[in-house]
């Protein structure tokens, strides 16, 4: 399910709430407007199974985020495990990715907010898609 980062308001639970007190994280954009570094994503939604269920998770994420940054804009990375055997499934990665700015799109995010990238990572156990949020007004 969508898991908020470690830190305060992180649930260890499958299907973690993205607590309100969770203080969002705004990048600079940088480049391909994502910065790189270890920076806490909004939210991680991590594709365990086919039928994953987490529009109104991300949807509370996205209206807090909103609520507190009206211009903000969102930096979707899809990240694919790249540990032994693991093997990147394009397809899926699209479809996750699609899956994703869908939700956001029906809760009002206009998709001129939103930067794609994609990584791979040994930390990974299942294709995930992480949210960051990104401050656009220092684009270039």
């Amino acid at each position: 399910g969508i898991r908020a980062a470690p830190g305060p308001g992180a649930s260890p639970l499958g299907m973690a709430q993205l607590a309100p007190s969770s203080a969002p994280i705004y990048l600079p954009v940088a480049g391909d407007g994502i910065t790189a570094g270890p920076l806490q994503p909004l939210a991680v939604i991590r594709f365990v199974k086919p039928d994953l269920q987490f529009e109104d998770e991300l949807r509370a994420a996205i209206q807090r985020a909103l609520s507190s940054k009206p211009d903000a804009g969102f930096g979707l990375v899809a990240v694919s495990p790249s540990g032994k055997g693991a093997t990147l499934d394009a397809v899926a990665v699209q479809r996750n990715i699609e899956r994703v700015l869908a939700a956001m799109t029906k809760v009002g995010v206009a998709d001129d907010r939103v930067i794609f990238s994609a990584a791979s990572d040994n930390d990974a156990t299942a294709d995930e898609v992480r949210i960051y949020l990104l401050d656009l007004s220092k684009a270039p």
